[in-house]
């Protein structure tokens, strides 16, 4: 099963438990605002446009921290595995 992208920046470290948590609170006002208010959720596409420019900026920002922190952990093995030699 994949995570969301929230719990994916919670498990990378990019972002705490706390902004998580904020982020949630936000999301779920907006919701509430546009249930209470339908004309107000009318979709503005240049909104929606940036917006998914954004997530797909920051999953490529999350696969290039994985590929960093592999790479650091490989180097970390390497250089334990030289010096017990």
């Amino acid at each position: 099963m994949s995570l969301s992208l929230r719990d994916q920046l919670l498990q990378a470290g990019l972002i705490n438990e706390k902004q998580a948590k904020a982020a949630n609170k936000q999301q779920h006002h907006q919701r509430r605002d546009q249930a209470r208010n339908p004309a107000a959720a009318a979709v503005d596409p240049q909104k929606l446009a940036a917006q998914k420019a954004a997530e797909a900026k920051a999953a490529r920002d999350l696969g290039k921290i994985q590929m960093l922190q592999r790479l650091r952990t490989r180097r970390h093995r390497n250089r334990r595995d030289r010096e017990t030699l």
